[in-house]
């Protein structure tokens, strides 16, 4: 199977033009099982590569995010246990059609797939900048594209602590214990809003960012400690602090509140 996707999505690299991304994605006879893993999917992508996929591919995760406090927008992102995708959507509010914790299938065919930051990312090439992907921008084409089941069945926080926190767990929901708001750099406000270095007793530390949109946003932090719940995310810098982590909260309850 492995080789099988390798063939078939390797010959759809993007270079200047040899995408046709006016073609209609065939649905027939769609299922709604996956026919490959979001892992097989992160060793057919190579950096900063966009993939057009022109073949009968499909992926099954279960949500892990939500969009209902606006902290995570225009994006769902999916875990299928193998690994983790974000699905670029241009739209808001998504969570009243893939709620946390919704099987969701995507079909590829006529979608394009890249990573960044260390994230699988799916969405629609740019037919203007062929290098980038955007978001799926309609209702229609969110049907066309993604299924989704009935009854969520939320999936568990993966407990870690914060010395495990890498790259290899973008995407991914996790849960801290017993963390405080320790800022190191006057930037770092005791207002919510960017990004907020959280410590434990231990020295461990991760950052989370709260969004200018988010409910939570221009709120005061918690000054007890909490458990942080939230999307795993990586960024080049934080705080002049390279190759560093953030955690992504869904709800005001992701930071004890």
């Amino acid at each position: 199977m492995k080789a099988l996707l390798s063939a078939i999505l390797l010959s759809t690299i993007i270079f200047s033009g040899c995408y046709d991304h006016h073609k209609e994605p065939d649905l027939s006879g769609n299922e709604q099982v996956a026919t490959a893993t979001i892992a097989e999917l992160y060793t057919m992508c190579n950096h900063e590569q966009v993939i057009a996929i022109d073949a009968e591919v499909a992926v099954r995760g279960t949500v892990v995010s939500s969009d209902s406090q606006n902290f995570i927008n225009k994006a769902i992102y999916i875990d299928d246990g193998t690994a983790t995708a974000k699905i670029c959507i241009n739209m808001s509010q998504t969570s009243s059609l893939y709620p946390e914790g919704a099987r969701v299938t995507i079909l590829l065919k006529g979608l394009a797939m890249t990573i960044r930051n260390y994230q699988l990312n799916i969405g629609i090439r740019d037919s203007e900048e062929p290098t980038e992907i955007k978001g799926i921008q309609s209702e229609v084409l969110l049907e066309r594209y993604i299924s989704c089941d009935d009854t969520p069945h939320p999936l568990a926080p993966q407990v870690v602590r914060p010395h495990e926190l890498s790259s290899l767990l973008c995407g991914k929901l996790v849960q801290l214990e017993g963390m405080m708001h320790s800022p190191t750099d006057e930037s770092d406000r005791y207002i919510a809003g960017g990004f907020h270095r959280f410590a434990n007793l231990q020295g461990g530390y991760t950052y989370i960012y709260i969004d200018e949109y988010s409910a939570m946003f221009g709120k005061s932090l918690p000054s007890t400690a909490v458990t942080l719940t939230g999307i795993v995310t990586w960024h080049a810098t934080i705080f002049g602090e390279p190759n560093a982590i953030a955690l992504l909260p869904r709800y005001k309850s992701d930071i004890g509140m």
